[in-house]
């Protein structure tokens, strides 16, 4: 905030901004450019941006997942209210249709550089024959150049893809009748955008399980975050496995837990864009909605252990959490039957699987009534790089979760300026590993639910 540079004057102006007033306790956030990682929906990039996309896993691989699938899957049929009568002008056919050759003409037909300026219809390709000659062929209709086009697009849509970028300008724009080498009709168009898209959208859901499943994520907590791949990883495994072993026999030891679990989630691909397929949950009463407006969480209480994550490029040393503190007691599913700290699930399964999911479980949100008094003896650890650093009394945690504004209470992890002092250089910050847990003797009476992290 700028308070009039050389000072002097006094007036209103020079005292703090509304943001600062908001967030008096830490008014350094209102100065800095915030990040952060969350569970509701829409999000960009709902693989790359959710909260569990940073969780460290438990020594046995787990972590939460979504649990829910979509009871379907591929486009929506088009509403009948909705269809053009026969006869009528189709103006979204009309657009696909005129934009196709004029995305063929730049990218197939353009003579090549050096080319000669009566040669237009004609190209040289460099592959020789067998007497390592080139050969000609017309520019236009050049199967072999629009094939190697189409395939290189198709390699950066994938490779676009497995960034986590859901569809690509590739997948949406690709002409169809490139091999063909001769024009579609506006209906042939239309099916083939849509198996383009199909394609397209598949492959997308495929990287967003990959995303939110254990895959390529580290078998057990530790301290420091991995920051390479193929070189020592099974030495590298191994100390992270006697590291574990080691740690787990104190009970104050930052292992991530087994008792937190996602609930009201939505299924599907919910980045808020017209190519989005949310909210396909099974029991749905609307599922041709496709509505992006969720509000997940992860759910833990005093039986669920640490929830342990890595903060990326920490640099203003600034991290918040945003909390629910109003959710109903005993709502955590994955600790249902449980009797201690990370118990394996009751011999008939109660709590087990981890994860919940949408299930219609929005009881747990608190939106009406009273919110669930927390257990008196309840205490909230918060640890930094492995070490508990501060133990919050339920008075004290209490105190955080005033709302700033309706439905949002924010916790402060790390609140150090010192961070700011350093001379990063190049760097982008430094990686922080948090850990958060409940305790309780009354066990799965003390829950919150965590939904954001914010960092800068």
């Amino acid at each position: 905030k700028d308070n009039g540079g050389g000072g002097g004057g006094g007036g209103e102006d020079d005292g703090p901004s509304a943001c600062e007033r908001m967030f008096h306790l830490y008014p350094r956030i209102c100065r800095v450019s915030m990040r952060g990682f969350g569970e509701w929906t829409p999000r960009v990039n709902p693989e790359r941006s959710s909260l569990r996309s940073i969780l460290k896993a438990a020594p046995d691989g787990y972590v939460p997942t979504n649990g829910e699938e979509e009871e379907y899957g591929g486009i929506d049929v088009l509403p009948l209210a909705q269809k053009i009568p026969e006869g009528e002008v189709d103006v979204h056919a009309i657009a696909v249709a005129t934009a196709r050759p004029r995305q063929k003409s730049t990218s197939v037909s353009a003579p090549e550089e050096g080319a000669a300026k009566g040669d237009e219809g004609k190209v040289e390709t460099e592959g020789p024959d067998g007497n390592g000659t080139k050969s000609e062929a017309e520019g236009p209709g050049n199967d072999e150049k629009a094939k190697l086009e189409t395939e290189t697009k198709e390699e950066e849509g994938a490779a676009e893809l497995e960034k986590g970028e859901g569809l690509t300008k590739q997948d949406e724009k690709k002409p169809a009748d490139e091999e063909a080498g001769e024009p579609k009709t506006e209906e042939a168009a239309d099916e083939e955008k849509i198996r383009e898209l199909t394609q397209a959208t598949k492959r997308a859901m495929r990287t967003v399980r990959r995303a939110a499943g254990v895959e390529g994520r580290p078998a057990v907590g530790v301290t420091q975050p991995r920051r390479g791949r193929g070189q020592g990883q099974g030495q590298k495994r191994g100390r992270e496995a006697q590291q574990t072993q080691i740690r787990i026999l104190d009970e104050d030891a930052v292992v991530p837990g087994r008792g937190w679990s996602l609930n009201d989630a939505k299924a599907g691909f919910c980045d808020g864009s017209s190519t989005s397929r949310c909210g396909r949950n099974f029991g749905s009463n609307c599922l041709l909605s496709g509505h992006n407006d969720g509000r997940a969480g992860l759910i833990g209480d005093a039986l669920s252990g640490w929830l342990v994550m890595t903060v990326p490029n920490v640099k203003e040393g600034i991290i918040l959490m945003r909390m629910e503190c109003w959710v109903a007691a005993n709502s955590n599913p994955r600790t249902e039957g449980w009797t201690a700290v990370d118990d394996q699930p009751a011999p008939d399964g109660n709590g087990g699987g981890g994860g919940g999911g949408d299930g219609g479980s929005n009881s747990t949100r608190g939106l009406k009534g009273n919110p669930a008094e927390l257990p008196d003896d309840m205490e909230f650890d918060i640890a930094i790089n492995g070490a508990i650093v501060k133990t919050m009394k339920k008075e004290e945690f209490m105190s955080w979760g005033v709302e700033k504004t309706k439905n949002f209470a924010l916790w402060p992890i790390l609140d150090d300026v010192e961070w700011a002092k350093m001379d990063w250089g190049d760097q982008d910050g430094k990686d922080v590993e948090v850990g958060v847990r409940l305790r309780s003797a009354r066990g799965r009476e003390a829950t919150v639910r965590v939904s954001h992290v914010y960092y800068a």
